[in-house]
């Protein structure tokens, strides 16, 4: 009864709503169906949604950068994508989005707010990428989460980043 009130909360509803989302609200929850969830409550979780959902936002970004820096180096572009598609920038993204608010996770794990932290964030947005990929395209998907990444991260895309984060990953 209560997992049945879980998966059929009107937030989801909202989610999809609010971005102009067709994707079945099954398959929704299930990008945002933790491990921990999953095990406590016998239901699908969204671990290959995130392995997907990985290779998609790494061929957004890439195809991002080849658009925007035709004649870039191939070594420069590779660091720029990995400022971009990690971690910190897509929890950045994650937050933006609030999916905090949506992610389900186990009874203990919510009270150690694992559904805050950045890990979880990352892997639920790519899992939700994989599952807007599925119900609407590369092309609906790439706009998508450009449009988020271009809100949450204004600056992701600047070439003068890779500084500090070069100045971060030698250290």
């Amino acid at each position: 009864q209560n997992l049945k009130a879980c998966l059929e909360h009107p937030d989801f509803q909202s989610f999809l709503s609010l971005h102009s989302l067709t994707v079945q609200p099954a398959e929704l929850v299930l990008a945002f169906t933790h491990t921990s969830f999953s095990h406590e409550y016998e239901v699908p979780h969204q671990e290959l949604a995130e392995f997907f959902g990985d290779a998609v936002v790494q061929f957004i970004v890439t195809a991002e950068l080849m658009k925007l820096f035709p004649g870039e180096k191939e070594g420069k572009l590779s660091k720029l994508r990995s400022s971009i598609v990690n971690e910190k920038t897509l929890s950045v993204v994650a937050n933006y989005l609030k999916l905090n608010d949506l992610i389900l996770v186990g009874r203990g794990e919510f009270t150690k707010e694992l559904h805050n932290q950045d890990t979880v964030l990352a892997d639920t947005l790519e899992a939700l990428v994989a599952k807007i990929y599925a119900h609407h395209g590369m092309e609906f998907t790439s706009a998508r989460f450009l449009s988020w990444l271009e809100s949450a991260a204004p600056e992701a895309f600047n070439l003068d980043n890779l500084e500090s984060y070069d100045a971060k990953s030698k250290l």
